[in-house]
Parts: structure tokens; C-alpha cells; sequence
């Protein structure tokens, strides 16, 4: 299995070609947040955060997150025996998506977005959505079967990265329309480092999952070792940065937030390392572990992004 070949698509260069050469691009400006437990993968967006530019930023950039942790639960149903737990969050949050990607079209009051008349931003997200479609019918039709098969898994490590790319793009169209209206452009620099760390939490556990599925997959490996790599350096520049970026009022709870998901993410990255040295030795029991400890991780990101995200009202 190959996760991204040069033939995805006839007549002109593929996107999967695109991702392949621009996987540094996709890591560093990729963004997600707001990741919860299975059962409840997405925390609401409380409405007095940010105004509509960067509550439309972070939707947009959750997106993301949710093509990550969609894939990352349907890999996981497939090495456990009792999947349906798993499947069922798999389907919400792709029902999440749909509905955020259709809010940031026409609006959305619940979710706090007006309509977007941007032609730019609306031909990016039309794109974003055609490349998420195939991605997101086949983590559906695992649902639908309650079971998992190898070509689920294969169509999830083909298509996850030219979604994930084409939702890039329209997050990025987002930002340089509309910045310096409601938001700075370095705050909004700084909120985008933070929520893509989101991102990655549920990317590494995917790309991990994958791995075991397929350990032969040089990609996918290679994979995983970028993404941690760029959450290491995020971090510590989040770390340097971020807290004198905040009144001295938040500058204490951020510091010791941060300071939380540092520790936690140098314990992580040893466990993920150890984990790649015996990955077919892995048992479903163990990826489900692993998974908890990616989920504090996520948590710890998304508290990181709303401290920085209310510190720019």
C-alpha cells in the first residue's frame, strides 16, 4: 500500500503528487481544536471568544482535525474487537464537518458564522469539500458495514492528505481575506500555531495506527516522524512566544498550560518511538492506550488555543 500515488488523478498533477512535495507546508500551516472524548469529539465554541474572523478562522482549521480523528477512529475499530463505540464517533465527527463546512458557506447562528461572500474563499471551499468527499465515504462505509476491511484503511491513507491539503488551502484564503479586520496578524499567527497542535495530536495517532496496519509503509512512518518533529518545534515556540503576548493577567495559567503539554508530549514521544520499534507486536488494547494519552495531549493543545484565543478579545 501506498498512501499517495502519482496516478490519483489523470490529466494534470495530483494532488496526492502536490501533498507528497508539500508535506512540510501541510504540517506547518495545518491547524485544528476543540477535540473532547469519543463519545463527545468536539467541545462547542463558546460565542464571547472571538469575534466572527477568528471563530471562523478556528472552525475552519477544526475541520482538519476532524479529517484526522475520523480516520485515526475507523484504524483503530479495525484492531479491536468492540469497534462499534469507535465507528459511531468516527460517524459524528464526520457529520460534524459536513455541518462546519456547509456553516462556513452559508452561515450558521448556533455556530456564530454569517455567510461568506468571498468568491475566493468560496471556490477554495468547494474544493476543500470535493477532495473530502471520497475521504469521508470511506470512513462512512466502515460505519455502515460495522466493520472494517483493508480497502477502508487503504482509501483512508490515500485520500487523508490531498483533504487535509485542499483544507489548507481554504483556511489560508480565510486568513489573508480577512486578518487585521478583528484579529492582528500576529495574534492570529499565534492562535494558528497553537489549534494546528490539535491537528497533529489526532495525525500521530493515525499515522501510528496506520503503521501497525502496514508496517512495511515507508510513508507513513516517514509520516509520523515529520509530525512530531513540527510538534516539538511548535511548541517550543509556543512556549518562547505566546506568554508575552498575553495581558499579565493570563500569563501565569498559559505558562503553566503549556508547561503541562510539554511534559506530557516528551513522554509521549518517547512512547511513540518505542512504540514504532515493536508496532506489530502492538495489540488493539494497546493503540486504545496510546489513544488516551493522545487525547490528553489533544486537551492540552485546545486549553493552550483558548487562553490565546480569549486573551485577543
Amino acid at each position: 500500500m501506498k498512501i499517495l500515488r502519482a496516478d490519483l488523478y489523470r490529466g494534470e498533477r495530483s494532488v496526492a503528487v502536490r501533498f507528497r512535495e508539500n508535506r512540510r507546508w501541510l504540517v506547518l500551516f495545518g491547524m485544528a481544536a476543540f477535540g473532547g472524548a469519543l463519545a463527545a469529539p468536539v467541545q462547542a465554541i463558546s460565542k464571547d471568544i472571538l469575534p466572527d474572523v477568528g471563530r471562523r478562522l478556528t472552525i475552519s482549521g477544526r475541520q482538519r482535525m476532524l479529517i484526522q480523528r475520523s480516520g485515526k477512529l475507523v484504524c483503530l475499530s479495525h484492531h479491536n474487537p468492540d469497534a462499534h463505540r469507535l465507528l459511531m464517533a468516527a460517524r459524528e465527527s464526520i457529520e460534524l464537518h459536513q455541518r462546519s463546512q456547509a456553516a462556513l458557506r452559508e452561515g450558521d447562528i448556533d455556530l456564530g458564522l454569517v455567510p461568506e461572500n468571498n468568491s475566493q474563499i468560496l471556490q477554495e471551499l468547494d474544493r476543500a469539500e470535493q477532495l473530502f468527499n471520497p475521504f469521508g465515504a470511506a470512513v462512512l462505509d466502515a460505519v455502515e458495514r460495522r466493520t472494517v476491511a483493508a480497502e477502508n484503511l487503504e482509501a483512508i491513507a490515500k485520500l487523508n492528505g490531498p483533504a487535509l491539503v485542499a483544507m489548507d488551502r481554504a483556511v489560508a484564503a480565510i486568513e489573508r481575506v480577512y486578518r487585521n479586520q478583528d484579529l492582528s496578524e500576529q495574534r492570529a499567527m499565534l492562535i494558528n500555531i497553537a489549534v494546528r497542535q490539535g491537528m497533529l495530536s489526532q495525525r500521530l495517532m493515525l499515522q501510528l495506527c496506520l503503521n501497525r496496519f502496514n508496517p512495511a509503509d515507508e510513508d507513513v512512518f516517514n509520516d509520523l516522524f515529520l509530525a512530531m518533529n513540527r510538534f516539538t518545534v511548535s511548541l517550543n515556540i509556543l512556549r518562547r512566544v505566546s506568554p508575552q503576548s498575553v495581558p499579565p493577567g493570563a500569563r501565569e495559567k498559559l505558562v503553566n498550560t503549556l508547561e503541562g503539554a510539554d511534559e506530557l508530549w516528551k513522554e509521549l514521544r518517547i512512547e511513540s518511538s518505542r512504540a514504532t520499534r515493536r508496532i506489530s507486536g502492538l495489540s488493539g488494547s494497546d493503540m486504545l492506550e496510546i489513544d488516551q494519552r493522545f487525547e490528553e495531549l489533544l486537551k492540552k493543545s485546545n486549553d493552550v488555543a483558548l487562553l490565546l484565543e480569549g486573551a485577543a478579545k
